[in-house]
């Protein structure tokens, strides 16, 4: 009986374990599909006033665009280009689908419309957000200087802290085994 009660509790806990971690992965995944956002640090004044050089910008994908979103696409030399949409037209033949969208873009500070028009295809997203100047801190600490400053610097200190500590604790002991007995 008492083998019995455990396989038992043992199926419970492996069932019990299952089930919360098939929910943990499908929240995991909900999260990951529901936050798709991204995040990119904008190197050109092509969109000044309204987004500066060095702004950090939060991208989100969304279904559809419309005239006036500033949207983030890859243009056709792979580049990734941040500009707002000027004119929406459908692919000929596919007026009903939102896929088949193309955009006329341009920067705001630029003169002309971009060449060509955009597919839906090649958006990475619309703005949703614009971090002033965010952008220069995260390019410091991606740089060598910011790396070591921001994060191998305070590893080291907290690593000397932590081995200062240590001895300290221990000095007693040395001490108690330096003296004669």
């Amino acid at each position: 009986m008492f083998a019995a009660l455990s396989l038992k509790t043992i199926f419970f806990y492996f069932l019990i374990t299952l089930f919360f971690g098939f929910l943990s992965y499908k929240l995991v995944l909900w999260i990951r599909h529901s936050l798709a956002w991204k995040t990119y640090v904008v190197q050109s004044g092509s969109m000044e006033p309204s987004i500066m050089t060095g702004d950090m910008i939060v991208i989100k994908k969304e279904s559809s665009y419309q005239k006036s979103d500033v949207i983030t696409f890859k243009d056709f030399n792979d580049r990734t280009v941040t500009h707002r949409i000027m004119e929406t037209k459908a692919t000929a033949g596919n007026a009903d689908s939102d896929s088949a969208q193309t955009y006329v873009t341009k920067g705001d500070a630029n003169q002309d419309s971009d060449t060509g028009t955009m597919p839906q295809e090649r958006v990475i997203g619309k703005v949703v957000q614009v971090i002033p100047k965010f952008g220069y801190v995260v390019q410091f600490i991606k740089s060598p200087w910011g790396f070591i400053l921001c994060i191998i610097a305070p590893a080291i200190l907290i690593i000397y802290d932590e081995v200062r500590a240590v001895f300290e604790e221990t000095r007693p002991v040395r001490r108690r085994r330096q003296l004669p007995h």
